[in-house]
């Protein structure tokens, strides 16, 4: 009897195949991630528009639990990537500021997320597109992560 397939294996197997991928992209870079990347290019871009970027951005955006967020700046700052800078508003909030080092390597890494994400994008037509993103969104939606306090009650739209 042949085992049934399950939708969980398979978005499981597919999340770890992109991050593996990503990590093989970026390995060239000193103790640079894949997520650790992406997280470069969301501080770069939120920064080119104007935007404060906390560690809650990357908790919300990135679906991660505070501590594992926590790891990853903590990571990216003793490598000199981005620092994190007071607030005058709020004591308690940190900013997200890329270093040089972080600016010059967000640089260097933005054409190469660009053409991962083209090369996903060529996979599917534009209403496959539209539809694989529909159901992932609600996928994410209706199933919380009961450890993650900041994700809860929120819609993907917010976290997006």
């Amino acid at each position: 009897m042949p085992m049934p397939e399950h939708i969980g294996i398979y978005i499981n197997a597919a999340s770890k195949h992109i991050r593996r991928h990503l990590d093989s992209i970026f390995y060239e870079y000193e103790h640079l991630t894949g997520t650790q990347a992406c997280v470069l290019g969301e501080i770069s871009h939120a920064d080119q528009e104007g935007w404060p970027y906390y560690q809650k951005n990357i908790e919300h955006h990135f679906g991660m639990r505070r501590s594992s967020a926590n790891s990853l700046i903590s990571s990216m700052e003793q490598n000199g990537y981005l620092t994190r800078a007071p607030v005058k508003e709020d004591a308690r909030l940190k900013r997200l500021v890329l270093t040089e080092k972080g600016q010059k390597t967000s640089n260097n890494i933005k054409q190469r997320l660009d053409d991962f994400e083209a090369s996903l994008s060529a996979l599917y037509t534009t209403e496959e597109q539209a539809e694989l993103l529909s159901l992932l969104k609600r996928l994410i939606d209706q199933v919380p992560d009961p450890k993650c306090t900041s994700c809860s009650n929120s819609t993907h739209q917010e976290r997006m």
